[in-house]
């Protein structure tokens, strides 16, 4: 990937100081969304359980399947990053995972609930290689 023929990369490194500074902030604020939404699915197991009348031990599976989301969107999420203007795609990702994390507690079905988990792994992991990229195209030098 080389970062001079990138599309996100067309934009002109950030030359002054406090945009430079309001950059990293929010792509620093973009991980600890990506922290919350990974630690949130611990503590909500019982309900989601009890929301898609299952036991417990059936919907411990989630976890798996957000994580195979994750590996997934961080290998898709590199090559969309390499093609698409990153700003855009960033907030792209965010809208997709706020909404998916406000339609989880709803979700009555689990082969409904493990696709939505399935989805917000991708974003996590598209969230996650593109903030780290953007990071690195701010502080080039």
């Amino acid at each position: 990937m080389n970062p001079a023929t990138t599309a996100a990369s067309a934009e002109p490194a950030p030359s002054k100081p406090g945009l430079k500074t309001s950059r990293t902030i929010g792509y620093f604020a973009g991980f600890v969304v990506l922290g919350l939404m990974v630690a949130s699915l611990g503590p909500t197991l019982p309900g989601l359980a009890e929301n898609t009348q299952v036991r417990l031990s059936e919907i411990s599976f989630l976890f798996i399947a957000r994580s195979l989301g994750h590996v997934l969107g961080s290998l898709q999420g590199g090559r969309l990053y390499d093609r698409v203007p990153g700003h855009i795609l960033l907030a792209a990702v965010l809208v997709a995972m706020a909404v998916l994390m406000a339609l989880v507690p709803l979700v009555p079905y689990l082969w409904l609930l493990t696709a939505a988990l399935l989805v917000m792994g991708v974003t996590a992991g598209a969230l996650d290689v593109g903030n780290n990229t953007l990071l690195i195209w701010v502080h080039r030098e």
